[in-house]
């Protein structure tokens, strides 16, 4: 199976077994009254396993991917087929709801509306960082822009502010998947990044994309069920956030790995 699909699979498969364990853990692991863990439930015990297991499997696969340094972002000429494109303005999309409803809180002057302004103004900056990509996956060409750091660096303070709003609650299992969700956006968007400057390096970006896409689908989770306020907002806000950057990462890892077919080797382990 080639790289640009076996990936991407194992990332959306390796996510929703995830979603689903986490849905059970909050259905069940939780005690109704006080939110605190029950310890040794078997929801959290497999969510754990399955996290390890996955990023096990997802560093041994991408050895067969080249450890050299890659070339631009895009190769001239590329087509992308519409599928790639279709998921890909789909999670903008999300996105952008997610910013707007961030923004709206913020209007109505909801609890913590300055960080939820700067969370909107956030992600809305990263949607519009995106869309030299979606120019280039519709027309072709090359693509060399410094403002695919724009979304690293929003990743960066939106991970910032939700620690510092989810620090006081002493229940880590309630929201370590959300902040290993923003940790894994951080780095994977750092690392494609990487590629508008000719030095990115497609084993390290593959293992944090992958790792963004299964804790993101798994953080949907936290804001669909979880009790409260989510680090990121509660309902449709956080649900749109994780899943559209899910999609915006999946997007992207399945166009870069179809850029350069040649810098693919097997492994020679």
């Amino acid at each position: 199976m080639k790289p640009s699909l076996r990936f991407p699979l194992l990332a959306l498969a390796g996510g929703l077994v995830c979603f689903f364990l986490r849905l059970w853990q909050l259905r069940t692991g939780f005690e109704p009254d006080t939110d605190l863990v029950i310890p040794g439930a078997l929801a959290g015990q497999l969510l754990l396993a399955a996290l390890a297991v996955l990023i096990l499997v997802t560093v041994l696969s991408v050895r067969s991917l080249s450890a050299a340094p890659s070339g631009a972002l895009f190769a001239a000429g590329l087509q992308v087929s519409k599928g790639h494109l279709a998921v890909l303005l789909a999670g903008l999309l999300l996105l952008g709801v997610s910013g707007i409803l961030h923004l709206m809180s913020s209007a109505l002057f909801l609890e913590d509306w300055i960080a939820s302004l700067l969370e909107g103004f956030l992600i809305l900056a990263s949607v519009f960082s995106f869309l030299p990509v979606v120019r280039v996956c519709q027309k072709g060409g090359s693509l060399s822009s410094s403002l695919l750091l724009t979304p690293a660096v929003c990743s960066v303070v939106e991970l910032v502010l939700a620690y510092r709003t989810s620090s006081v609650n002493p229940v880590l299992q309630s929201y370590y998947v959300d902040l290993l969700a923003l940790a894994a956006l951080t780095l994977a968007y750092y690392r494609l990044s990487a590629f508008a400057f000719r030095c990115g390096q497609l084993r390290r970006f593959t293992l944090y994309a992958v790792l963004s896409v299964v804790l993101c689908l798994a953080s949907t989770a936290d804001t669909l069920l979880y009790n409260g306020v989510g680090i990121l907002g509660s309902g449709w806000s956080g649900t749109t956030f994780f899943l559209g950057s899910a999609l915006v990462m999946l997007s992207s890892l399945s166009i870069r790995l179809s850029v350069d077919p040649g810098m693919i080797f097997p492994s020679r382990t």
